[in-house]
């Protein structure tokens, strides 16, 4: 019992460490954009429709297919054999002893896949930037490019279109598949009342 609660205080106290540093860095980055965004132009979205909503999914949705299949493969190869020593040590316990106490193990055991899971979500979030850094992009084809925008205001757009689009891939094809459900919901309920009304 006090081996899981020296765990659980220290993981609340990492909670709140991360989570100071988040709001710090979220603060920093809005203080910082304010200040820069003075003088940048305003862009245009082009005209959002149903079609152009999958079309533009759609490829994020089958890389994010890949991506997670690929971690998958690397991750498992990784992480699965020492998840399998952590179960077969428990199986173990409870082999000898049918009622023995198996909470320390079983705490390790959910920590790894924590652990796992973690891993799983950064290394998604890596691939998901390093394919936006290579040119696919979820912000670029919403906006009309006519503006005369350059320096900061590129740097900042390219920034923020690269980084939404690796968050958007490293949360997988699930995430996507619900994205493109909701809009198209949207789209087509809003049209829908476009007609009511006309």
């Amino acid at each position: 019992m006090e081996v899981v609660t020296r765990r659980s205080g220290s993981a609340a106290a990492w909670d709140r460490a991360w989570t100071t540093r988040y709001v710090v860095l979220l603060l920093a980055l809005l203080v910082a954009a304010m200040a820069a965004a003075g003088g940048f132009e305003k862009y245009l979205f082009n005209p959002i429709t149903r079609d152009a909503v999958v079309n533009l999914l759609t490829p994020l949705f089958i890389i994010a297919l890949f991506l997670e299949r690929g971690q998958e493969v690397f991750i498992s190869a990784w992480r699965e054999p020492g998840k399998r020593r952590l179960e077969s040590e428990i199986e173990s316990y409870k082999k000898v002893d049918p009622n023995a106490d198996t909470r320390e193990q079983d705490l390790r055991l959910a920590d790894y896949r924590a652990h796992t899971q973690q891993v799983a979500f950064l290394a998604g979030l890596a691939g998901g930037v390093l394919v936006s850094i290579a040119g696919v992009r979820v912000l670029y084809p919403l906006v009309n490019h006519d503006a005369d925008v350059a320096g900061a205001q590129k740097l900042v757009f390219d920034t923020v279109d690269i980084f939404l689009t690796g968050g958007l891939l490293g949360g997988g094809s699930e995430g996507i598949h619900r994205l493109v459900s909701v809009i198209t919901d949207f789209l087509e309920a809003t049209r829908d009342r476009i007609k009511g009304q006309a």
